[in-house]
């Protein structure tokens, strides 16, 4: 008889698959990484593998999915003003820009730049787009009813605005030098044109 498997067995399997599959795609793209690359790295058989994957695209999509609920929580243990909340979100973001043509970020761009042509995975860019505004409202919205700001233009507006300026640096930190990009230093510029639209009320 085949022994029994616990879940708790499957589970860390999973992530060990996953952690040894974002190593390979940060090492050679999403393109170019084959599942028997995920295999070797992650030492285990095609059978073994494919009874927990079906492709490389479910294995990547996965690891974003991740990625992106262990940024999530972290964001709602944050405490302080909402202010101050947006200052750590930012100056988190800023940190990140240090490291990024070492992250999985360069591979996500690769991933969705041919979105345009795999419509399949619009709905997932889409999606992900739409809880970086629904995080980024939370903060203001947190600030407009405890009366720290009234701002003077729209919170969704304001959460775009935000959104668009991180992309560009995310994009021009990943193709040019950070003492060209001067990320930190745009950072702070955000932060100070978010004060006067948000009117933050100093304490």
């Amino acid at each position: 008889m085949t022994p029994k498997v616990s879940e708790a067995y499957k589970e860390q399997k999973r992530v060990e698959i996953l952690m040894a599959a974002a190593q390979v795609f940060q090492q050679k793209g999403f393109e170019p990484t084959t599942m028997k690359d995920i295999k070797e790295a992650a030492n285990i058989s095609f059978g073994s593998l494919y009874s927990y994957f079906s492709s490389t695209e479910e294995i990547f999509t996965k690891i974003l999915e991740i990625s992106h609920s262990q940024d999530d929580s972290q964001e709602k243990r944050l405490a302080g003003t909402a202010w101050e909340k947006i200052e750590y979100f930012l100056d988190s973001q800023a940190a990140g820009f240090e490291g990024i043509k070492q992250s999985i970020v360069p591979v996500a761009y690769e991933y969705f730049m041919t979105a345009w042509r795999e419509e399949k995975r619009l709905p997932l860019l889409q999606n992900r787009y739409e809880q970086a505004v629904t995080e980024l409202n939370s903060f203001i919205q947190e600030g407009i009813t405890s009366g720290e700001f009234p701002p003077e233009l729209s919170e969704t507006a304001i959460t775009k605005m935000i959104i668009s300026m991180l992309e560009g640096l995310n994009i021009s930190s990943l193709f040019l030098e950070q003492k060209l990009v001067e990320a930190q230093s745009q950072i702070d510029v955000l932060k100070s044109v978010l004060k006067t639209l948000l009117h933050v009320k100093e304490k």
